[in-house]
């Protein structure tokens, strides 16, 4: 074979796949940074919250769809001191888990810094499954591979770890959970896989995000509620008291809780061992909830000193029996509850009252 030939299969064979699977590789480290891999989470602007380089506000409110239609930071804003908290920002995980929960605020620390004031939301399972194992509540959803950095995972791994909830062979020889190895691939992966469905958004994947409002987190336009403030119709009251009746009650002694409340209670130490100066709980319910609520003794053992705030107390409140109406669907609060449960919080973090005793 010529020489000339010889190159050319050189270039051909080992080359070209070689440069090609640079120009792929070399882009996805950037990938590992919170919110960098493009496209595949709810909103690929979501990511720019966790990195864009902001101060951190006086309040985080770390939680899901509930916490993002149901509290109206502008209300709190203008209505808390500002020695106590002069700007708000919401953390909104759309179908979060508390392991989804804990690696988000590991990852605005790391890259925004830290909150004075941090409320997380309750989310305890209200589903079947409450049997599973315990480390099931310890896994991630499949969009956390997007949204958060490969080494927020390890940190969050090896606290946990440390806490004693998830054993080194957990990870390493029986792979229960994904090792932060396992987790760069799947990272990779998702990141490959649509950087080739659109090169473009890889390379610059906030682009535009600046000049978006995100509905989930942005103003909700709460509105007080009165004698004159609607009901729901006939029809949606009907459609949510029939989905509502997916819920079962929570059971804190469940395998499953007993893992949510240890990842729930390695967030807590780490906000207040990263400088955080009060960190409480809120709670909300789901529509037609009579017995649901959690057994808010045992969540005191629980978590000693964090203070809790019920919204079911406010909005199952028998001189206003059409406020606990005032939902969009089964879970989420209208305009209406929003205001009613985002001035409770104003009334909490202006004087300290108001927690579940």
């Amino acid at each position: 074979m010529r020489s000339s030939d010889m190159k050319k299969g050189l270039v051909k064979r080992v080359l070209i796949p070689l440069l090609t699977l640079c120009l792929i590789i070399v882009p996805a480290f950037s990938w590992l940074r919170p919110g960098r891999v493009p496209g595949a989470y709810v909103n690929r602007c979501q990511g720019d919250q966790l990195r864009n380089g902001k101060p951190p506000a006086d309040l985080v409110l770390l939680g899901a769809s509930r916490t993002g239609f149901g509290i109206d930071e502008r209300i709190l804003d203008l209505n808390v001191p500002d020695e106590r908290v002069a700007s708000t920002e919401k953390l909104v995980l759309l179908g979060s888990s508390e392991a989804d929960a804990n690696l988000g605020f590991r990852s605005y620390v790391r890259n925004r810094g830290v909150p004075k004031t941090l409320g997380i939301e309750l989310q305890f399972s209200r589903f079947r499954g409450e049997n599973a194992p315990k480390r099931q509540a310890f896994s991630l959803t499949n969009r956390s591979y997007a949204l958060f950095g490969a080494r927020d995972y390890a940190d969050y791994l090896g606290s946990m770890s440390d806490d004693g909830e998830i054993p080194w062979t957990d990870v390493y020889v029986r792979s229960k959970m994904n090792s932060p190895m396992a987790f760069f691939m799947r990272h990779l992966e998702v990141g490959v896989d649509y950087a080739l469905r659109d090169p473009v958004r890889a390379v610059d994947p906030f682009e535009g995000c600046e000049r978006q409002v995100l509905d989930v987190w942005g103003p909700v336009a709460a509105a007080p509620y009165t004698n004159e403030t609607p009901t729901p119709s006939e029809k949606s009251l009907t459609s949510m008291s029939k989905n509502a009746q997916r819920y079962i009650p929570i059971n804190l002694d469940s395998s499953r809780a007993q893992g949510e409340a240890a990842v729930l209670r390695n967030l807590v130490e780490f906000a207040r061992d990263r400088g955080v100066e009060n960190v409480f709980f809120y709670y909300f319910p789901s529509f037609a909830e009579e017995t649901l609520a959690i057994n808010f003794g045992a969540l005191a053992e629980i978590f000693p000193g964090t203070d809790v705030l019920d919204f079911r107390q406010l909005l199952w409140d028998p001189l206003r029996p059409e406020l606990r109406l005032q939902f969009t669907d089964s879970a989420h609060l209208n305009k209406y509850g929003a205001y009613e449960v985002t001035k409770k919080m104003v009334d909490y973090l202006t004087t300290g009252e108001g927690a579940v005793k």
